[in-house]
């Protein structure tokens, strides 16, 4: 999985749930991106995700991985 399509994944999980979702390109240092869902946050880096790393990204938020 791209980081790309995570983060259309968050934001579509967001919209459906009524939490606030925000990507802060900005933020994060070099290529990396903070994203926030509801009340919590985590830096996403650039390129492929293994299915561990997004299981990890998704526990940080307080998501269930079968809410995806």
């Amino acid at each position: 999985m791209q980081r790309d399509d995570l983060i259309r994944d968050l934001r579509r999980f967001a919209t459906k749930n009524g939490l606030p979702f925000d990507l802060m390109k900005g933020k994060g240092k070099g290529s990396h991106h903070t994203v926030l869902v509801g009340t919590k946050t985590t830096t996403l880096q650039s390129g492929e995700y293994t299915p561990f790393m997004v299981r990890r990204i998704l526990n940080q938020l307080g998501i269930d991985p079968a809410a995806l």
